[in-house]
């Protein structure tokens, strides 16, 4: 067992001793959250989303003990691996992500930005690890929303009429034609587009084509 999944799994156990939690609703929560009735079959994504679950309802996770040599460590912000982990499993249950699993997130973070653990990204390369996993999800559901789309026949189909449809859409933001908000960049290929480019492109078409608009 890794020293992530015991601290975890002894959060756990601290949260429900202290919030007073009987075996039978505890075991109802971790189903309803995880699907299990034991945290021992959790991943550690899973039991990262009951301890969130008991904070949202009131407990406190003790503070850890820091010596004098760690105080001046750089700074690791823990509220961003939280995120992170949340986005994950966010992106898992919309099945974005096809393996929920702590190792799985580690060796993503690994991949994009050389840390090996999602718990030691610093301050900014927590941020960029934030921003890779919204754009990653915004760009699915755009391919989704087109793809339902191509079926009906309101569009034509193939990722080159997608980007083609993105980057206009764009150019026609950043003239100030559909709005006056800030400037988006405008990307070459689809792995480019953006949080905010996918994210103005779905409500684009669900403008157009929710009043029945023609082909794009």
């Amino acid at each position: 067992m890794t020293p992530t999944r015991r601290g975890l799994l002894a959060k756990i156990h601290i949260a429900k001793a202290q919030m007073g939690l009987g075996d039978t609703e505890y075991r109802l929560m971790l189903r309803r959250i995880t699907g299990h009735v034991s945290a021992g079959d959790c991943t550690d994504i899973h039991l990262d989303a009951v301890i969130r679950e008991f904070i949202a309802k009131g407990w406190k996770a003790p503070a850890r003990k820091r010596g004098p040599a760690s105080r001046h460590k750089p700074d690791i912000e823990k509220g961003q691996a939280d995120k992170v982990r949340a986005l994950w499993i966010d992106m898992a249950k919309e099945g974005i992500v096809k393996n929920a699993s702590e190792t799985a997130l580690n060796a993503y973070v690994k991949r994009l930005c050389g840390v090996d653990n999602v718990a030691w990204l610093p301050v900014k390369k927590g941020s960029f690890v934030i921003e890779a996993l919204k754009a990653w999800a915004a760009r699915e559901r755009l391919r989704a929303v087109w793809a339902m789309l191509e079926i009906a026949g309101l569009v034509t189909p193939g990722a080159n009429s997608l980007i083609a449809y993105v980057r206009n859409t764009l150019d026609l933001h950043n003239r100030g034609i559909i709005n006056d908000r800030a400037r988006i960049r405008v990307p070459k290929t689809m792995s480019a587009i953006s949080a905010a480019a996918a994210d103005l492109c779905i409500a684009q078409l669900a403008k157009t084509h929710g009043q029945g608009g023609g082909a794009a």
